[in-house]
């Protein structure tokens, strides 16, 4: 049965929890280029600028980690997860705000009903699954958003992308249904060997994933 956000949130307020999470605590705020996180419980956390309730967590160091089999559902998170390899990660209902994923790797993780406001550029996302979730640059593109991006092996059922550069991106065999493009900029973007490009919805898009920006392999 999965635990409600209210609870797992809640937990954070516990003193006696927060005790449990001693060592993971230290972990994430351990300044250690390469350093391991692996098979963590961190639903419902905060990590970011100011890290209520936990506010240690403001300063969780997520920079060049190797994060391995964590579990973040429902978290919201405003780190910079940046020239790190994250791998078989659940994400699932995260709230990112003003994150940064640059030059990361995510492999084989879930973002579904996430919401991705985050500056992503040189990001390579493999395997991962995206159903129901909303990326957003926020107002005037804000600077977030990503260029040359890699997609490689994503779903994107009921994805909306909305507000943000995607310049250069490549989506590589992927899978696109209801997927939509809203005040997007795609110049450069194209598509290869993918599933559905013609079902993608576009609304005021400086370019556009159609026949002249997809690849069809032999």
């Amino acid at each position: 049965m999965r635990t409600d956000k209210k609870t797992l949130k809640a937990r954070w307020l516990d003193e006696s929890f927060l005790k449990e999470q001693k060592a993971l605590i230290d972990l994430l705020l351990k300044i250690d280029a390469g350093k391991l996180i692996e098979n963590t419980d961190m639903r419902g956390t905060t990590l970011s600028d100011y890290s209520y309730p936990v506010e240690a967590l403001a300063k969780a160091y997520l920079h060049n980690v190797k994060m391995i089999d964590c579990d973040l559902q429902s978290a919201t998170i405003g780190s910079y997860i940046t020239d790190s390899e994250v791998k078989c990660t659940d994400f699932t209902e995260v709230k990112f705000k003003q994150a940064s994923f640059i030059k990361s790797h995510f492999i084989e993780c879930n973002f579904t009903k996430s919401t991705i406001n985050a500056h992503f550029t040189d990001a390579v996302f493999e395997k991962c699954d995206f159903t129901n979730a909303y990326f957003t640059g926020g107002s005037n593109f804000s600077g977030l958003g990503g260029v040359r991006v890699k997609f490689i092996g994503c779903n994107f059922a009921n994805t909306v992308f909305k507000s943000l550069p995607l310049r250069a991106v490549r989506f590589v065999n992927c899978t696109f249904l209801s997927t939509q493009f809203i005040n997007t900029d795609l110049r450069g973007a194209k598509a290869t060997s993918s599933i559905g490009v013609d079902s993608i919805q576009y609304d005021r898009v400086d370019a556009n994933l159609g026949k002249d920006n997809y690849v069809r392999e032999e």
